[in-house]
Formats: C-alpha cells, sequence, structure tokens
C-alpha cells in the first residue's frame, strides 16, 4: 500500500509478473476473451460503452493474467494500479485514482461503479473481490488536486514541499484540453502507434465500435468518447521495415557527423 513494487523486493524480483505490464501488452488476450465471454453471456450493460469489447491492454484482463500465471504474486499484491496512479501515489504519498484511468481502463462508471463481484466471480471464482481487493474504490476527477510533494519528492525534483499534484491523467485524453477544445463538436486526433480520436458531448449516446464512452473521462462535465485507428505508427513500422528498398535504410542510419566529415574533406 506504500506503493513499493514487488520487483524491487528481491523473493519476486526474477517473477516476470512483479514487474510493470506496459500499456500495448497482448499477452492477456485469453483474459479479455474470458471477460467478454461472461459479459455477453450475462449481458452486461457495461460492454456497450466500449464497442462491445474489453481490450487485452485494459486492467483486469491484466489484473487476471497474473492471477492464473503467478496467484503467489496476486496474492502478494496490496494493490493493483495503472502506472499514472503510482507515479501521483509516489509524488504525494496518496492513492488518487484517476476518473479517466479508472473509467477507460477499469470499466468504471461514476453513477454505477465498477462491475459487481457477481461478475468477476462468474469470469473466475477467485477473481470476485478483486475490486474491493486491490483497488481502491475511491476515484477522484479530472483536474482535481491529488495533494503536494512529499519532503523527499520536493528534494528529488528541485520543487517545494507542498507543491500541488493533479490527479493522473492519459497521454491521449489529456491532449484534448491541451489542442485548446473544451467544448463539444469538436474532434481531436492524437497521433502514435495509433490515432485516437476523441470528443466530447454534454449528453450519452451509445455508438457501435467506439472504444470507450466515459462521463468526466476527458472534461469534467462532459461525456468522454473515445474511437480511433487501432494501427498507424505500427503500420508505417510495418512498411519501413519490409517495403523500403535497404539502400534507405543504410543511407538513414548514417549519422549526421558522417555527412560533416564529407564536406570538411
Amino acid at each position: 500500500k506504500k506503493g513499493i513494487p514487488l520487483s524491487m523486493r528481491e523473493e519476486y524480483r526474477n517473477n516476470p509478473h512483479s514487474w510493470v505490464k506496459l500499456w500495448k501488452h497482448h499477452a492477456t488476450q485469453p483474459e479479455a476473451d474470458r471477460i467478454n465471454e461472461v459479459a455477453r453471456q450475462r449481458k452486461e450493460d457495461f460492454l456497450a460503452r466500449y464497442g462491445d469489447k474489453i481490450s487485452s491492454e485494459w486492467f483486469f484482463p491484466k489484473s487476471l493474467q497474473i492471477l492464473n500465471e503467478a496467484p503467489e504474486i496476486y496474492e502478494a499484491a496490496d494493490r493493483l494500479i495503472e502506472g499514472t496512479d503510482w507515479i501521483v501515489l509516489q509524488l504525494t504519498g496518496k492513492e488518487m485514482r484517476s476518473s479517466c484511468t479508472a473509467g477507460y481502463k477499469a470499466i468504471w462508471d461514476p453513477d454505477i461503479g465498477f462491475p459487481s463481484p457477481n461478475f468477476f466471480k462468474a469470469v473466475d471464482p477467485r477473481f470476485e473481490r478483486v475490486v474491493e481487493e486491490k483497488l481502491s474504490q475511491k476515484i477522484y476527477p479530472l483536474g482535481s488536486r491529488a495533494g503536494g510533494l512529499t519532503s523527499y519528492m520536493a528534494k528529488l525534483t528541485g520543487l517545494r514541499e507542498g507543491t500541488a499534484v493533479a490527479v493522473g491523467n492519459v497521454d491521449a485524453h489529456v491532449s484534448v484540453p491541451a489542442a485548446t477544445v473544451t467544448e463539444a463538436g469538436k474532434m481531436v486526433m492524437i497521433m502514435g502507434t495509433s490515432i485516437c480520436h476523441m470528443m466530447v458531448d454534454k449528453n450519452f449516446h451509445l455508438i457501435p465500435g467506439v472504444c470507450g464512452i466515459v462521463k468526466d473521462g476527458i472534461l469534467p462535465g462532459y461525456y468522454g468518447y473515445e474511437a480511433g485507428q487501432s494501427a498507424v505508427g505500427d503500420i508505417f513500422s510495418w512498411f519501413i521495415k519490409n517495403s523500403v528498398p535497404l539502400s534507405y535504410e543504410k543511407e538513414a542510419e548514417r549519422k549526421i557527423w558522417t555527412f560533416i566529415n564529407f564536406w570538411k574533406k
């Protein structure tokens, strides 16, 4: 509960499940398939808010994989926590989970909360109390103050102790207000390995294929809609590796001083 990763403890260090799981972790597909199967069988309402599919990259498939493949790690962990919320915990000494990560990655809704224990029990009886045992159910809105820098972090960063720290956010979602979009009717496209298409609206609409609809998930007072193209930068990378002449690659690999030395001659 102090936020010390199990990977830093000698007895767990060699177990890969004690380490952080990157966002683009797809080894959890069997767990995601199981969660989706049970949700469809039970006709869970939350599926419609996520395009009828929970991604292998999200919180509960990753948690279930730990339970399946390393139950000793699952049992030893006081908390399972998103990276952005863990950083805030380190900075402030307080566990202040973000409405963005909870909503888009952990099936949380501000009016309903997380899926029920009965749902998780249907997924796996050992998973029934995952929310109660491994998460904090207090979720904080975007833009709110998580706390102040601890004295240790103040020394580490060179900032003043008590400097305000906001609750965490997700890279794509935080880009919407950064791009000066603070109202409905405009879309922001954030390009990386994929492209996230972000919009907000005052009203709730179920839109097929949208991968996340979260109240207050992008801007307070709005429903945040996330859709997009799942592979963009990844496709460019594949194209470069497989369809570009070798001579282009060799030229691109030449360092700038190679050209400088050439002109010196």
